[in-house]
């Protein structure tokens, strides 16, 4: 088990996976089920229950906020329900869930002043207006903590004729807005991705399925995670006999490790499933090839 990891990215998945107690690189490590940036006076995140985690919402600096992206992007959105709350708790605090609630109740009624004075964004205003709400009931349903609602004024009527008519208009304009700048950032992906496999350092880590590359001894993802390439040939071959059998595997009690990390599902197809990772077979077995 390695403790002292290779960057920062590498600390994040390694904290979301909770296979290890402690772990860290550089400016970034965890302790227990909480990870900091800097210091213990900064908790970007922490696992309050097994498949909940509360990600601290506030900014201290622009390095700290690269930091809470990179954490963002190791955790397993399909299992994991993340609350963005400014007071997260600890490895020594309990998160404060009083001034949770009301710093989402601050957010709907600054989504809704902005909706009323917005031309262009107007229904992404109400969108997130709307998403503070049931992200402030859906807390206080998991934490049990409804009584902290009754502070609060939620309410506003989203479904009103009027607002439904203005949204319908707003969307249709900015959805082609919105086409023609996917367009140009899948452009930009898919030209990522061939710099990747060329061995050159670029980050790709938006790029939808999980690629690989071989790197000496070790094994790289584009979501940069590291694991010893004889892991790698025993996972391979694992996964092979998978698809052979044809029949599904799933982690359940028994664990199958790759470096610090280890695969939740298998598909009968083949296709890998490890924490935020995602890999085609295809793509493990163009790993396989190149070994």
């Amino acid at each position: 088990m390695r403790i002292v990891l290779k960057n920062h990215d590498e600390v994040a998945h390694v904290w979301a996976q909770q296979l290890q107690h402690e772990g860290r690189a550089s400016n970034v490590f965890f302790y227990g089920k909480t990870i900091y940036s800097y210091g213990e006076h900064f908790p970007l995140a922490k696992f309050e229950k097994k498949n909940v985690v509360l990600m601290n919402s506030n900014t201290y600096s622009v390095s700290t906020s690269k930091h809470q992206s990179i954490v963002l992007r190791a955790l397993d959105l399909d299992t994991v329900k993340v609350f963005h709350v400014p007071f997260p708790g600890s490895q020594r605090e309990k998160p404060y869930h009083f001034g949770n609630v009301q710093s989402y109740h601050k957010e709907f009624e600054r989504f809704l002043d902005k909706a009323s004075r917005a031309r262009s964004y107007y229904s992404y205003y109400l969108q997130w207006a709307k998403a503070s709400r049931e992200d402030a009931l859906e807390y206080c349903k998991e934490f049990r903590c409804k009584k902290h609602l009754k502070k609060f004024d939620f309410d506003f009527d989203f479904e009103s004729d009027s607002v439904k008519e203005k949204v319908s208009k707003i969307r249709e304009r900015e959805k082609k807005k919105e086409d023609l700048k996917r367009a140009r950032q899948k452009k930009a992906l898919n030209e990522g991705v061939i710099k990747w496999r060329n061995g050159e350092n670029v980050l790709i880590h938006h790029y939808p399925e999980t690629l690989l590359r071989l790197d000496g001894e070790t094994v790289e993802t584009s979501k940069r995670a590291y694991f010893p390439l004889e892991d790698a040939k025993r996972a391979i071959r694992f996964v092979k006999a998978i698809v052979k059998k044809g029949e599904p595997w799933k982690r359940n009690g028994e664990r199958f490790k790759i470096g610090n990390y280890q695969l939740d599902t298998v598909s009968a197809c083949g296709d890998v499933k490890a924490g935020c990772h995602r890999v085609k077979f295809e793509e493990i077995e163009r790993l396989s090839n190149s070994i």
